[in-house]
């Protein structure tokens, strides 16, 4: 069976593009994979970063779960298979090298439009997982 990858991060982009990507497994009888990347907090203290084991382990099962939560609020009405993985790390980084792992045949996300300084200058998640990935990947706007 193909795989559609959809990148979750609970955006209005994410929603969009989880709606376009169930519309393209129904036609092609296809699973959508949705994958959530939780970028590890912390405080950073002149260099140190101070987070807990516990607080971030807390923190990254609470957003994974509102993730999928949402992601399968959207999805309530489409009958496609689907599975949920949950990385951790770079989100631009842990979706790039798991779309290599996974090897679906396309990827699907959103993008948020946000034009933060970063953005500019390092680029969105979005634009990196189109650049870095070894699949077709479909930007939906938000």
């Amino acid at each position: 069976m193909q795989k559609i990858m959809v990148p979750i991060d609970g955006s209005a982009g994410c929603e969009n593009a989880l709606r376009f990507a169930a519309d393209l497994a129904t036609r092609f009888d296809a699973e959508l994979e949705l994958v959530y990347a939780y970028d590890t907090p912390g405080i950073n203290f002149g260099g140190v970063v101070a987070f807990s084991k516990e607080d971030s382990l807390r923190a990254k099962a609470a957003a994974t779960k509102t993730a999928f939560e949402r992601a399968e609020a959207v999805l309530k009405e489409h009958k496609v298979l689907r599975r949920h993985v949950s990385l951790e790390g770079v989100p631009s980084v842990e979706l790039i090298n798991y779309a290599k792992k996974s090897r679906p045949f396309m990827v699907v996300m959103g993008s948020r439009g946000v034009a933060t300084l970063d953005g500019i200058i390092l680029g969105s998640v979005s634009e990196r997982v189109m650049r870095g990935a070894d699949c077709p990947v479909t930007i939906i706007k938000s």
